[in-house]
């Protein structure tokens, strides 16, 4: 056998695999319907944004804000809290370490004369640093420092609920840090 002879003998298997694998592409895109699904019985997905019960039963008395029981009362605390009839502000402090705060949700209920829950509104700090006072208004972030982090917020009394508003109830529902 020459060496051009076991070059073509070599070159056979070589050809074979490669026609072989030519073949195994495919441009379908896969079948939803054959996607593995799971089940969690008695588990519902989330929906919308995240709410605190407390509010629901809490009766401030007039003129007052009153912090209810949030999932994250542990890593904060709000202080600096005041109510005008047409807004309610304070100030978040991060407790549990001096990390960057990458997303924080302040929400704010608010109750007529009697206590009763009217309406909530939201203050909401984002990963990019902007603020959204639940109105689409967005200003700059501060400039993170060493100190414990602290987040001052100022949420609006919404349209629908102005004038009647008497007191306000907070709580932080979404705290997210490094």
């Amino acid at each position: 056998m020459t060496a051009r002879t076991i070059r073509h003998f070599l070159a056979i298997p070589a050809v074979i695999c490669c026609l072989a694998l030519a073949g195994c592409g495919t441009t379908d895109a896969p079948d939803p319907a054959q996607a593995i699904a799971s089940s969690l019985p008695g588990l519902a997905a989330p929906s919308g944004d995240p709410t605190v019960p407390a509010m629901a039963t809490a009766s401030p008395p007039p003129g007052h804000v009153v912090q209810v029981h949030g999932p994250f009362d542990d890593r904060l605390t709000l202080d600096r809290l005041a109510f005008d009839g047409h807004q309610v502000s304070g100030r978040v402090t991060i407790t549990s370490d001096v990390s960057e705060l990458l997303e924080l949700q302040v929400l704010a209920g608010f109750h007529d004369a009697d206590g009763r829950l009217l309406g909530t509104a939201r203050f909401t700090h984002h990963l990019d640093g902007a603020h959204d006072h639940g109105a689409g208004q967005e200003t700059p972030a501060a400039p993170a420092s060493s100190v414990q982090p602290t987040e001052e917020f100022t949420i609006a009394v919404p349209e629908g609920l102005r004038g009647r508003a008497r007191s306000a109830t907070v709580a932080v529902p979404v705290l997210v840090n490094e």
